[in-house]
């Protein structure tokens, strides 16, 4: 347990011009302002996330992690390096930080095997959200078309003067 990269202090980005972040239960919804991408981060990563302040070493993390998910020092840290992977990856650490490729010499597949489950590895989801400018293009009602993907109501259809119109959804099928 004396790798030198238990001296890593990492950081998130969580200024408010960066970052949006509304909690659910126990996980955290990131949503990156620069980069258009909401972030839903599981219990463990959220625990990791939360810790990433600057001051916090990757040591004392894994002592938090093993105490928060009732695991032994051992077993925690492998999860809190897939952990950082996954946010460092996702973009929401502030700098970089040396991720072991095997830590401690583990492989993801023997920590899960290790510590009994994929309940306590960390997941980050991510999705791109579209700008706002993006999402104003649809087409409102009324408007001529080609295929209801063009429409804010979902639906093409041909109206009576002979050319496709977004139209509410009702009786007939959309183009």
């Amino acid at each position: 347990m004396s790798s030198k990269v238990h001296y890593y202090y990492p950081a998130t980005r969580c200024s408010p011009d960066e970052v949006a972040v509304q909690e659910i239960y126990d996980e955290v919804v990131v949503y990156d302002l620069k980069l258009h991408k909401a972030h839903s981060l599981n219990h463990t990563a959220a625990l990791v996330w939360r810790w990433c302040d600057g001051k916090t070493s990757t040591a004392a993390m894994t002592e938090r992690l093993a105490t928060h998910l009732n695991l032994s020092v051992e077993q925690a840290e492998p999860v809190l390096w897939l952990s950082l992977d996954r946010l460092q990856k996702a973009h929401l650490l502030d700098g970089e930080v040396t991720i072991p490729s095997t830590p401690v010499g583990i492989t993801r597949r023997q920590a899960l095997k290790w510590i009994g489950g994929a309940a306590l590895l960390p997941v980050v989801y991510t999705l791109v959200a579209p700008t706002a400018a993006q999402a104003a293009t649809n087409l409102p009602l009324g408007e001529s078309c080609t295929t209801s993907n063009e429409c804010a109501s979902g639906c093409c259809k041909k109206s009576g003067a002979g050319e496709n119109t977004c139209v509410t959804t009702g009786s007939g099928s959309c183009i």
